[in-house]
């Protein structure tokens, strides 16, 4: 006998909505819809007894397709002033001679580059519409887009890729570390003809592609001098108007900007913004203030306490980034004692406590590092992770084992009459963990001296090796750049602030940058990673994650691949 029973069956509805007045582009919605439906269910006789039983059936899960009009994007709103908050001073306004990330960040929306990394790692055209590499990677090709000018008029040829890359190989030129890193190797730049050229290198660089979209390389007008720090001219969609060091930095738009690279930005022509001005705040709640106020637009590196607060907030977005490249470091100069022995490098970061310093300094949001690169690098070695994990015990014995011991009983150990006390120096920015880092060498007997320093005061007094240790890190999506904080060609003149001269260490960096084939590079930063930890030759501290806060009236922010770098030509109002 059969029965009747209602169940659960789905169907197909599927409404077209249309209107002749509707010019969006139709949006496609899909979803599951349910419907009651009746159906039989079998019923058996078993011994003069009435048994219904559950039949479960398999039915199609169909969706309605409910077309509707999109609505259109918000049209970017033409001109109006922004307001972006820096934590420190630019100083140098010449990406060839420029020391800090922020400085060369800031050059970014001056100039351009040949090439330009986006943020999901991508390398597309920037003032070179294409590029090529010889098989042995000595020889880069670059062919140049036409039609772009400097600020001052002049037209971009071949001959500025020449002058711009000359010049800071040349040893008369105060070119920077970072700069000069980036050209290590350079032979010559060969002018094919006006919109063609050939750099030449005297080994293999793999890397160059990238780091010709690097924010040091931009390209300068023929003929520019150092003068060109304080007066910028560039190709990029802002100029410079006026500089006040230590207050603020004041560019408008290029009104004949119209080459921006397709692949990255989202119009072509002028900038919509008629001027930006990066104000520089040095306390971070003073800056946070100038935010919740409404008196600036966007606000670099806010309080991680107040994070959560301000992305609840309507009226703010967070944009938070973990940059790539070598995490925060506590740097250790090997130069001089006590960090050149081994025993004593090992002790302080077995004495280091990274978890206590991303619980409490930086409120879990970021996470401790292990090794000179950050995991986002497919060369990441994660052997590093099992080195010198937190252990003030075997620091205590490392230290004895060095000769250092505290015999007068307050708490500061001794050796050949000298205390074991080091001077540590860096900006209130990056050095947060300084008082801890304090509190936790003290347990082991290490009296610290904390020394805060900022601009080019704090890359001098680390260049001059005359410190035992500084607050050390950098943003970059191109491992070449570890060349420039290891290498020993770069103590004084690079990042090399813990002094190091290792001939094996060296070797393994130039094979590094030079080997073409990926596989062998690879293992080569692997091998270089642990070399790196077994020498304990500085200390990673954690991962460099920064909050930056931005009004919610304000759209079109793009960053680069190493994240630090923001891209400013799309920035725009939106329309009220």
């Amino acid at each position: 006998m059969k029965t009747w029973k209602t169940v659960s069956m789905v169907v197909v509805v599927v409404a077209v909505l249309l209107s002749a007045c509707a010019s969006p582009t139709p949006q496609v919605v899909e979803k599951e819809v349910v419907v009651e439906k009746e159906v039989p269910v079998t019923v058996e006789v078993e011994k003069e007894k009435v048994v219904e039983k559950t039949i479960v059936e398999t039915v199609m899960v169909e969706k309605e397709v409910v077309v509707t009009a999109t609505p259109e994007a918000p049209t970017p709103k033409e001109g109006g002033r922004l307001v972006y908050v820096l934590h420190q001073s630019p100083e140098i306004l010449d990406p060839r001679q420029a020391q800090k990330a922020l400085e060369a960040a800031v050059c970014f929306n001056i100039y351009d580059t040949l090439t330009r990394q986006r943020e999901d790692m991508k390398l597309v055209p920037g003032l070179a519409e294409r590029w090529e590499s010889s098989e042995d990677a000595k020889t880069w090709t670059f062919y140049l887009r036409t039609g772009v000018t400097f600020h001052d008029g002049t037209p971009f040829t071949a001959e500025a890729v020449k002058y711009t890359f000359d010049s800071i190989k040349d040893p008369d030129f105060p070119a920077g570390g970072i700069a000069l890193g980036n050209l290590d190797g350079y032979d010559h730049t060969e002018i094919v003809d006006d919109y063609t050229v050939k750099v030449h290198f005297k080994e293999p660089r793999p890397y160059f592609g990238q780091l010709a979209g690097d924010a040091f390389l931009n390209i300068v007008p023929p003929g520019a001098g150092p003068e060109l720090a304080q007066q910028p001219v560039g190709t990029g969609p802002f100029m410079f108007k006026e500089m006040v060091p230590g207050d603020h930095l004041t560019l408008v738009r290029n009104p004949d900007y119209n080459w921006a690279p397709e692949e990255v930005f989202d119009h072509q022509g002028p900038a919509y913004l008629d001027e930006l001005v990066y104000k520089i705040i040095l306390d971070e709640q003073t800056r946070l203030s100038t935010l919740e106020s409404g008196e600036v637009q966007i606000v670099e590196d806010i309080p991680f306490a107040d994070v959560p607060r301000l992305k609840e907030d309507p009226r703010f977005n967070v944009l938070t980034i973990a940059y790539p490249g070598m995490p925060l470091c506590q740097s250790t100069n090997v130069s001089k004692p006590p960090f050149d022995d081994i025993n004593v490098r090992k002790a302080v970061n077995y004495a280091t406590d990274r978890e206590e310093i991303v619980r409490i300094v930086y409120l879990d949001t970021t996470t401790p590092a292990y090794g000179p690169l950050t995991s986002t690098f497919e060369e990441y070695n994660p052997e590093v992770e099992e080195y010198y994990l937190y252990d003030p015990e075997k620091a205590k014995e490392l230290l004895e084992a060095a000769g250092w011991v505290d015999t007068d009983g307050d708490g500061i150990r001794e050796k050949d009459g000298n205390e074991l006390k080091v001077t540590l120096v860096g900006s209130t920015g990056s050095f947060k963990w300084a008082e801890l880092l304090q509190a936790q060498w003290a347990k082991v007997g290490i009296s610290v001296e904390i020394s805060y320093m900022a601009g080019s005061g704090l890359v001098e007094a680390l260049h001059s090796c005359e410190y035992e240790g500084g607050a050390l890190g950098s943003v970059h999506a191109v491992l070449s750049r570890q060349f420039g904080f290891w290498h020993s060609s770069q103590i004084g003149v690079g990042w090399n602030w813990n002094c190091i001269e290792d001939p094996k260490l060296d070797e393994l960096l130039e094979a590094a940058i030079g080997e073409v084939d990926p596989a062998k590079r690879t293992a080569i930063w692997k091998d270089f990673q642990i070399y790196f930890k077994e020498q304990a030759y500085a200390i990673p501290m954690v991962d460099y994650v920064v909050h930056t806060g931005m009004s919610s009236k304000v759209a079109g922010l793009k960053v680069s691949s190493r994240g630090f770098d923001k891209w400013l030509y799309d920035v725009h109002y939106l329309q009220d």
